[in-house]
């Protein structure tokens, strides 16, 4: 009887802490404001390196970073003067990005060739 009673108290509260898990997963907004003279980051001089000899052998392998902006933008529908790189983080195979687009700080990640919206799944059928 305290087996099922221990049961019954594992199941509801884990079934509660997954509800909770549920409800704050939503996106917070965060805004940015991009300052007078403020230069965008550019690529280490390793991974420039890098990209170049992947290119070489086969082309579009690695993005640019104009390829990344330029999917950026077409993600939000505006401009490419719109968008503004504030961060990145850049291994081999993959990478993260910070862009300040309209006001509004979003972050993408590159997984080899694929760019998308940190924390998004993109096997959901929506």
């Amino acid at each position: 009887m305290k087996k099922i009673y221990l049961l019954a108290f594992l199941l509801t509260t884990m079934t509660t802490f997954a509800q909770e898990a549920e409800k704050s997963g939503k996106k917070e907004v965060k805004t940015c404001e991009i300052k007078e003279g403020f230069k965008e980051p550019e690529r280490d001089k390793k991974t420039k390196k890098w990209a170049k000899q992947m290119n070489r052998f086969n082309e579009g392998a690695f993005p640019s970073l104009e390829d990344v902006k330029n999917h950026v933008a077409i993600d939000n529908d505006c401009d490419n003067s719109e968008v503004t790189l504030m961060r990145l983080s850049e291994q081999a195979g993959n990478g993260i990005y910070v862009y300040c687009v309209k006001g509004t700080q979003l972050k993408y990640k590159r997984m080899g060739t694929v760019i998308m919206i940190e924390g998004e799944n993109p096997f959901k059928n929506n």
